[in-house]
């Protein structure tokens, strides 16, 4: 069974949140925001994968900002 798309998509906005702001000791920033890239694809593909395929519409253009 995949992954629940909303968990997913919480999971990359929050991973997003935690790249952007912030002095980070460990770890760079390219480093987050490549795991919240990856969270949201893999939202999108669960989303794609339950047919809801309008949301991930919704919030992949968040990314590319």
């Amino acid at each position: 069974m995949a992954a629940d798309p909303r968990a997913l998509l919480q999971k990359a906005d929050k991973a997003a949140a935690g790249a952007s702001g912030g002095f980070s000791f460990f770890g760079g920033r390219g480093e987050k925001w490549e795991n919240a890239a990856d969270l949201y694809t893999q939202a999108a593909n669960a989303f794609r994968v339950q047919k809801q395929s309008e949301r991930p519409r919704n919030f992949l253009p968040q990314l590319l900002t």
